[in-house]
């Protein structure tokens, strides 16, 4: 009990000493009101400087003036349709149509087309589905519009 009562005084001892500086008095004493002084700084201006605006600038639509180039994103086979979806970078344009024909090892050909959807960044092929019977089928997705035309690589899908 007497080592538990020693610790107490210890630790309030330490603590009182980390509280106040050596030498310093641990008594309050009185300061005098504080006081308001003007200052000899400019107040800010309610009126902006030219070149500041609120108004948002849009972000510029990014175009390339190269050629048109398609890729295939995604293609696949479900045993009832094949499939695929791509995009266009080059010159992005409204009005262009997005044609995938699929060519048979036996030389069938089907083709499905749907019209794309230019974004800032791209020219959008969704998907495309064409009803086809099983076996092998090489998909080759093509873009054209009023001034611009090009074709993917071909992929090979195999439907069940």
């Amino acid at each position: 009990m007497l080592r538990g009562a020693l610790v107490t005084v210890a630790l309030v001892a330490t603590l009182t000493a980390c509280a106040s500086r050596p030498g310093a008095s641990t008594t309050a004493t009185p300061t005098a009101e504080p006081t308001t002084t003007a200052s000899a700084s400019p107040s800010p201006s309610a009126t902006p400087s030219p070149e500041a605006t609120d108004e948002v600038q849009p972000e510029p639509v990014a175009t390339s003036s190269g050629p048109a180039s398609v890729t295939i994103v995604n293609y696949g086979a479900d045993g009832r349709n094949i499939s695929a979806s791509g995009l266009v970078s080059g010159p992005i344009e409204e009005g262009g149509v997005c044609t995938l024909t699929a060519t048979s090892a036996t030389g069938a050909i089907l083709t499905g087309s749907i019209d794309a959807v230019a974004t800032p960044a791209a020219v959008n092929c969704g998907i495309i589905d064409i009803a086809a019977p099983a076996g092998e089928w090489k998909l080759v997705l093509e873009y054209r519009s009023a001034r611009t035309s090009a074709a993917s690589e071909p992929v090979t899908v195999s439907q069940p």
